[in-house]
């Protein structure tokens, strides 16, 4: 019986300090706040230069958030890494190539960054999508996102 009453005391108390742990300083999952898709990257450039897409989107401090976007590294192209300029402390935390759901070899998958909001402001991201080596093509598509902070 004593036992009993340990074993539950212990584990009562290991809930509690886990959810503690998870509301004092852990960060929520990051919220998905902007997803662009091949057709909308390539719907500029068909038959014209290509243009840079500008997206906006609010941010709260503290946040978490996901920009994913369309991307074949079978092609050889890849997303470079972000360029961030602004007053609000936005930093990459993450990034992440996400394969093809389709059963097709070649198929678009995506890219998600994941930023951190550590400040207000506006924070400018630029993002192009090219081919990393010498002499290969660049800035294919471009994407120009511009978070505002509050």
């Amino acid at each position: 019986m004593r036992t009993t009453r340990l074993v539950i005391f212990v584990l009562a108390g290991a809930l509690l300090a886990g959810c503690a742990a998870v509301t004092a300083g852990q960060p929520a999952t990051p919220r998905d706040a902007l997803a662009i898709g091949c057709d909308e990257l390539a719907a500029p450039a068909r038959g014209a230069a290509a243009e840079t897409l500008e997206r906006t989107v609010a941010v709260t401090v503290g946040e978490t958030f996901r920009i994913t976007l369309c991307s074949n590294p079978s092609t050889g192209f890849s997303w470079e890494q972000p360029v961030l300029s602004g007053p609000a402390a936005v930093e990459l935390v993450d990034r992440a190539v996400v394969a093809p759901t389709g059963a097709l070899v070649g198929s678009a998958g995506s890219e998600t960054f994941t930023f951190r909001v550590g400040g207000p402001g506006t924070t400018e991201i630029q993002l192009a999508y090219s081919q990393p080596w010498a002499g290969g093509a660049k800035q294919a598509w471009t994407v120009r996102v511009t978070a505002v902070a509050s």
